[in-house]
């Protein structure tokens, strides 16, 4: 597990990222988000309680069964065969639970959903708790924190393909898995250049899931170039100096050429969607019809469009 920070909702929290399945049709490889407070986040929060019948209904999953399709956001999808998993739920239950007291050791003041994470609210039932903002978090030597971000990323090496996530952080150390040796931002770029650290792997290969076990994908479907990783990464990084989001500036890019066309305008509209990502470039547009406008106005209906791929929606 990994040391995460949050600030809404219910304030700022340090908790601790878990990686675990969520079983929501497909078996979704995400984290449980343990924090010091006693709330859970398994894609909506709850609280202990809550998160016993969470472990009980299925919902949080340690072991996906073979034949079933496994999500990476941000990554792809597979189908497991031949899984061997050394977690099962009572340790899940058990590691949140030492997650929470390594942040309140004293285990005082613990959210309490009493019996439910919804309530009503103008006569619609709504979750009690919003979305939380987190990201990973290092500590320093001097014991002050380092913000972060994480992708995750496949890891080759002498044979060995192991599914893990690539952490850069603002003061331009980084990371490959939750406790590997640290290294530098420009290190991991390289790995990547040279194969080390990838975005795809062929089927058959012993996959090895940090955390929770290895399995043999089929049928894998990767989406993520590894190149675009690597920009990816880049606009990570300059977002931890403070520079403004790849995305956000091809928005408002998009917003000043459809208030006042120009051909500059354009122009920049170019630079700024070709900044993007190839997978996060749907995000540059609405909900609806994503960057379908964006690359309307910069190729026409020619297929000379560069392509992208359709990615799934965030776990």
């Amino acid at each position: 597990m990994w040391l995460i920070r949050r600030t809404r909702p219910l304030g700022m929290r340090d908790g601790f990222a878990i990686p675990i399945f969520i079983r929501n049709l497909q078996y979704h490889l995400t984290t449980a988000d343990a924090y010091s407070d006693g709330a859970i986040d398994v894609w909506d929060f709850v609280d202990r309680s809550l998160f016993e019948g969470k472990l009980r209904s299925g919902w949080v999953w340690p072991q996906p069964p073979d034949g079933a399709t496994i999500s990476i956001h941000n990554l792809g999808s597979c189908i497991c065969q031949g899984g061997e998993w050394f977690r099962d739920k009572a340790d899940i239950r058990d590691t949140v639970s030492e997650a929470i007291k390594l942040n309140n050791p004293a285990m005082i003041q613990l959210l309490d959903m009493r019996g439910s994470d919804t309530e009503i609210r103008d006569n619609v039932r709504c979750a009690k708790l919003g979305l939380a903002n987190k990201w990973p978090v290092r500590r320093s030597a001097d014991g002050s924190s380092v913000p972060g971000r994480e992708v995750p990323i496949f890891a080759v090496t002498g044979g060995k393909h192991v599914l893990t996530r690539a952490f850069v952080f603002a003061d331009g150390t980084a990371r490959i898995g939750a406790v590997g040796p640290l290294t530098t931002v420009d290190g991991v770029f390289k790995e990547i250049d040279s194969g080390k650290l990838t975005t795809t792997i062929p089927d058959g290969v012993r996959l090895e899931v940090e955390g929770l076990g290895s399995f043999t994908p089929q049928k894998g479907s990767w989406f993520v170039k590894a190149p675009e990783r690597l920009k990816e990464l880049r606009d990570l990084v300059a977002q931890l100096a403070g520079k403004p989001e790849a995305v956000q500036l091809c928005r408002e890019a998009l917003q000043q050429y459809e208030s006042k066309p120009s051909e500059s305008d354009r122009q920049r509209l170019r630079e700024t969607y070709e900044a993007v990502a190839d997978h996060l470039r749907m995000y540059c547009g609405d909900m609806d019809s994503k960057d379908g406008p964006i690359k309307r106005i910069l190729y026409g209906d020619s297929s000379s469009a560069p392509s992208c791929p359709t990615a799934p929606k965030p776990d």
